[in-house]
């Protein structure tokens, strides 16, 4: 008798299951994902490093740092993208296809805002992202190994 081949058959097709189980993963952590990115915002900080930006300048910009500070002294003078909460309590992650995301906000000042600072300072850092790939990956693994294993 060939032992191998259920379990053969199996891991091929837990193996098939793994785009599908990222996906739900990656829905499923949505709100961390969403808290990364605000927490990232409210001290200033860029998903590609450095400041998300900085106010012009002129007296009214000047002005308008001052009255930020005031309100989010975490931010450092920095721009924050956090004035009224809308724009981060607006955010969702959304499925567009089986390997493609989209985070975005449904907040009104979303396409004014992606187009002035970058549509990215939606998204996740390159470490953010890296250590949740991690995470899954062990989820993944086991996952498949323990409904391979249940076999035997």
């Amino acid at each position: 008798m060939d032992y191998l081949k259920p379990i053969q058959k199996e891991l091929k097709k837990q193996i098939a299951s793994v785009p599908k189980i990222v996906a739900d993963l990656i829905i499923i952590n949505s709100p961390n994902i969403i808290r990364q990115v605000r927490s990232r915002w409210l001290i200033g900080e860029s998903v590609l490093g450095g400041f998300i930006g900085e106010y012009s300048n002129s007296e009214m910009g000047q002005d308008y740092k001052a009255y930020k500070m005031s309100i989010n002294p975490k931010a450092r003078g920095h721009v924050d993208l956090t004035l009224t909460g809308a724009l981060g309590e607006g955010m969702t992650v959304e499925q567009k296809t089986q390997e493609s995301f989209l985070i975005y906000s449904t907040d009104k000042k979303y396409d004014e805002i992606g187009s002035k600072y970058g549509f990215e300072e939606f998204g996740l850092t390159d470490l953010e992202w890296h250590e949740m790939k991690e995470e899954m990956i062990l989820v993944v693994l086991d996952h498949v190994v323990n409904r391979a294993y249940a076999l035997l």
